[in-house]
């Protein structure tokens, strides 16, 4: 096996030097056109906060998603096997399942196509089955009472 020479490794380092300065030529007119589009971007921060989504949000929150589709669309009979905490917010599984809902939703509904169906499959049907079902985070509470 033959060692490098140190005339190798100079041309080695040469190249890497050669893409280190294309690399912050490149940067730097990244920044520059960033800058540029700074009015943009001020004009885009004085919108509702959509976070992360394509266009902004039906629901400024999952908490006002919460009440105002889930609770009008799924009416089910708390008790017995479907459990429902008032105090939901107060359970982290339950305010990082809804969230995700949420999110979810929010993207899916805009697809003519499947979204939806999508949605309850892959998203509603299984989170909402946890969160309400007699292992989940609120099978200690009842609608009247919260144990956290």
């Amino acid at each position: 096996m033959n060692r490098p020479s140190p005339r190798d490794h100079d041309a080695v380092l040469a190249d890497l030097d050669a893409r280190l300065t294309r690399l912050t030529s490149d940067v730097e007119d990244l920044a520059s056109l960033t800058r540029a589009d700074a009015p943009a971007a001020a004009d885009a921060a004085s919108q509702p906060e959509s976070p992360g989504f394509p266009v902004p949000p039906v629901y400024t929150s999952a908490e006002v998603w919460v009440r105002e589709f889930v609770f009008e669309v799924f009416q089910r009979p708390f008790g017995g096997e479907v459990r429902w905490c008032a105090s939901w917010q107060d359970h982290p599984e339950a305010v990082l399942r809804l969230e995700a809902m949420w999110r979810a939703w929010e993207v899916l509904h805009q697809d003519d196509g499947l979204g939806l169906s999508r949605w309850l499959l892959s998203h509603f049907d299984p989170s909402f089955t946890v969160l309400t079902g007699r292992t989940g985070p609120f099978a200690r509470c009842t609608v009247e009472r919260h144990v956290a």
